[in-house]
Formats: C-alpha cells, sequence, structure tokens
C-alpha cells in the first residue's frame, strides 16, 4: 500500500490488518514499515536484499494443460496458473507466493519453507501435518 505514513493507512486495509494481527501475536516486538515499501528500500539499498533462488532449482511449473485443471480449491486466483512463476524472496527465508505456490508442496520443499501465513479467505491450507500455517483471511479489494 503506497501510503506515506503508517498513521495515513485504513483501518480495514491489508497492512493494517497484518499490523494488527503481528502486535497480538508477537508481544515485544517491534513492527517496523517501510517506507515507500521494499520497491523503494530495494531501489536505495540493494545491497541488502538478496536475490531470489533461480527458478531453474525449483521444480517446474505446472504445463498449461495441467494448470487448467489443477484444482488448488481457490476460486479467486486472478493468474493464470501456468504464468505463476516462482515465489518471490523478500528477505533471507521469507517469501511471497500465491495460491498456487502454497498448493505445491514439491515447491515449498525445494525452497525450504516450513511455515505459511494464509491471508486468504477461500484459499485451504494444503498440507496442515507437514507444515505450520497461520490464518489471517484478508478481503482483498484489488
Amino acid at each position: 500500500e503506497r501510503s506515506p505514513r503508517a498513521e495515513s493507512l485504513r483501518e480495514d486495509s491489508t497492512v493494517s490488518l497484518v499490523v494488527q494481527a503481528l502486535r497480538r501475536n508477537a508481544e515485544r516486538t517491534d513492527i517496523c514499515l517501510l517506507k515507500g515499501g521494499y520497491e523503494r528500500f530495494s531501489s536505495e539499498y540493494p545491497e541488502f536484499c538478496s536475490k531470489t533462488k533461480a527458478l531453474a532449482t525449483l521444480p517446474p511449473a505446472v504445463p498449461p494443460s495441467t494448470a487448467e485443471s489443477l484444482d488448488v480449491g481457490c476460486s479467486s486466483c486472478g493468474t493464470p496458473l501456468h504464468d505463476q512463476g516462482g515465489p518471490v524472496e523478500i528477505l533471507p527465508f521469507l517469501y511471497l507466493g500465491s495460491a498456487y505456490h502454497a498448493a505445491r508442496r514439491d515447491m515449498l520443499d525445494a525452497l525450504g519453507i516450513t511455515a505459511l501465513l494464509n491471508v486468504s479467505s477461500d484459499c485451504p491450507n494444503h498440507f496442515e501435518g507437514h507444515y505450520q500455517y497461520k490464518c489471517i483471511p484478508v478481503e482483498d479489494n484489488h
């Protein structure tokens, strides 16, 4: 969210909801927001940003014919499954991915992912016995 200050965030914005959940679950922890977001930070301080793992090291994407029939249990995925690419590493050991990525156990394992934060209101936790899940359902209005 391109708000100039944390105080100007809408109460129902995604960032506000995540900050509220973190405050409830991570007491005694400072929560900081990057002014200008990751986009500005990475352009000003690229030396502090790590590169993502090469997609070649990840399991291959599902072919388009298979992707169209793959049911990840999510009715609101806006990007075609065959055009998902890989999750983006935004900090060491912190990835941003989609419902498609969360449904690919081979991809999660290849990246060493052990826990997922599910902010979807309609995508299931596919591998509850294998990964830790935290659910903070957020309505996406974009």
